[in-house]
Parts: structure tokens; sequence; C-alpha cells
């Protein structure tokens, strides 16, 4: 017989192939739960195979989560077993390296699909975007963070937009249909060519009406500012805070010192050269109007 630690040791490795069952679990329930709604004859056979002893009263979709909760449980059954077993046991060392082995393939499944449901979100909001094209809003490490409504002054005038935050550019529009999350693109700005400020009172009348104030300042091109309104002093904290920790991972992944990013409450980016090679290109090359 072989040893229980020796055994995980062994199929440690397969485990692995969890991962595009567990990322797809999500769609495979969405079709489930859509079939059940529309396909009568199959919600009826469904039922009658519950009502068969073997399944024991469990319908398709406990079924269908199964696996990942047996996943779930793996590190916890060896760990019960690894606390029980004596240290002169022959698999005790066996066993203590399963648990480790076993914790990093259960670490490694869920993170494979927090990144393919956040791929997921990313060509969504994409493809809800009218107004550009697609090509120019998917790239390959692009990954969304957070999304808001803030109002945005332009020329004395409120307008109220709809914010993404990736980890690489910011992206705004106007709500066309916020049913089906259809947003007219308006504009995107790169993290790298820009610099975020919190302005800590109303300058205007107009900005007093829309509350908690924070500045967006393209380096690009365009050198054009944003002054943005969120509803809520902790909203406005934390997207300044989300912008800085961005712009910082994505100036290490440009080759600039941690030291190019403050930790102040302002975020400057490395300045530009003066030299014509250097200049930042605009960061969009669809055409946006003066009351984006």
């Amino acid at each position: 017989e072989c040893p229980v630690g020796m055994t995980f040791l062994q199929l440690g490795n397969f485990l692995k192939t969890y991962t595009s069952y567990v990322s797809n679990h999500s769609a495979s329930i969405e079709c489930y739960t859509n079939l059940i709604k529309q396909n009568a004859q199959f919600a009826s056979i469904l039922k009658t195979c519950m009502e068969n002893p073997e399944c024991r009263g469990l319908d398709l979709m406990s079924f269908l989560v199964k696996p990942i909760q047996r996943l779930c449980k793996y590190p916890l059954l060896i760990r019960g077993i690894l606390l029980s077993t004596n240290e002169a046991h022959p698999d005790y060392i066996n066993l203590s390296n399963a648990f480790a082995e076993v914790e990093i393939v259960a670490t490694y499944v869920n993170e494979a699909k927090r990144q393919q449901e956040n791929q997921i979100r990313v060509m969504e909001i994409c493809q809800n975007l009218v107004g550009i094209e697609l090509a120019e809003l998917l790239t390959p490490t692009r990954r969304f963070v957070c999304e808001a409504d803030f109002v945005k002054i332009s020329k004395g005038r409120a307008q109220e937009r709809h914010f993404f935050l990736f980890n690489d550019v910011i992206i705004y529009g106007r709500a066309i249909n916020r049913k089906k999350d259809q947003y007219q693109f308006k504009d995107m700005l790169r993290l790298e060519w820009t610099v975020c400020n919190d302005l800590p009172g109303p300058a205007s009348d107009i900005e007093s009406k829309h509350g908690f104030r924070f500045e967006l300042m393209r380096l690009d091109q365009k050198m054009k500012k944003y002054i943005i309104c969120a509803a809520d002093l902790q909203t406005k904290k934390a997207w300044i805070k989300m912008i800085m920790e961005q712009h910082y991972h994505t100036s290490m992944l440009k080759g600039k010192k941690p030291s190019d990013t403050p930790t102040s409450p302002s975020l400057v980016p490395t300045s530009p050269t003066t030299s014509s090679s250097a200049v930042p290109p605009s960061s969009s090359s669809s055409s946006s109007s003066s009351s984006t």
C-alpha cells in the first residue's frame, strides 16, 4: 500500500488540471441556470435524476461545485492527518511536503481563476465601449482594477462620467445604457503620463456642489487637466491610492526606479526629457471633443 503522503506527492502536480475546471465554473453555472429557466425538458430530466437515491438529493449544481470544494479540502485533510501523525512515522516527511505542495496548487488554481475572471471583465468593458476600436483597448497585459461614477468638471460644466481604472490606463465614458453596461467612449489616460493630485476644497461654486475633488493631469501631447469629483471622501481617497499603486507597478515594469514614484498623495511620474524623440504619444488615437 502507498502511504497517504507519498500518494499526494505523486499526484500534486496533476491537481493543476483543476485550473480549467475552476476557471470555467462560473460560466457553467450561468449556462445551467439559463437552461433551467428556458428548457422545461432539461429541468424535468434533472429533477428525475435528483430523485434517484444515488444522487442523495443533490442537484446538478451541487455536483458541479464538488471538485472545487474537494480541492479546497485537500490542504485541511492533509493538515489533519499530519497533526495526528507521530514525527517518527515513515510518512511524516511525505505528509509535510504533500501539505506544502497541495497548498501551492490550491493557490495556483485560485490565482488562475482570478486572472481569467479579470480578463473576461476587461473584454466585457471593452466590448461595451462605443466609439473606439476594440484593438485600441485590448492588450495582453491589461488588467481591470475598479470602476466608479464621478462628476467631471469641464469648462465650468458638470458632466457625469463613468471611470474605469486598469493597471496601465484610466478610461472614462458617458452612460448610454446602464442596464447593459454600455458607455460612449470619451478618453483614455495612460498612467505613466498622468499626474494625480488631491484637491482639498472646492475652487468654484460648481465644484462645491459635486463632492470631493481630485485632479488628473496629462503629461502627454494633450497636456490637459481634469477635475474629478467623488460622491464621498472615502471613494476619493481610495481612487487616489489605487492610481498611485498602479502607476508604481507600471513604472517598475518599464524599468523606472521606485524613487521615481513618490509615496505622497501627489502622484508625479518621471518627467519626460525635452528631446523631441522622447515626447509621449497622445493616450488615444481616437479624436475627443473639447467637452469630453
